[in-house]
């Protein structure tokens, strides 16, 4: 389904910018935002799962430890 990619697709992009800009962020709560205006979005764990991984490759890929 179209719109189920493109829920996707969009809270992964408002997650990923709060990630860089926060620091820190609450998935469930900014989906359940998203959910109340556009409930269809992010119907299965499936989705949510994806959503996790993508944050974490994005976490690991930013925090690169040197030893300075």
């Amino acid at each position: 389904n179209g719109a189920d990619l493109c829920g996707l697709v969009s809270i992964q992009s408002i997650l990923l910018d709060r990630l860089e800009g926060d620091r820190c962020l609450n998935v469930p709560l900014v989906v359940g935002a998203i959910k109340a205006i556009r409930p269809q979005v992010i119907p299965t764990v499936d989705h949510y799962k994806c959503l996790y991984r993508v944050l974490k490759l994005s976490y690991d890929a930013t925090n690169v430890y040197g030893n300075v």
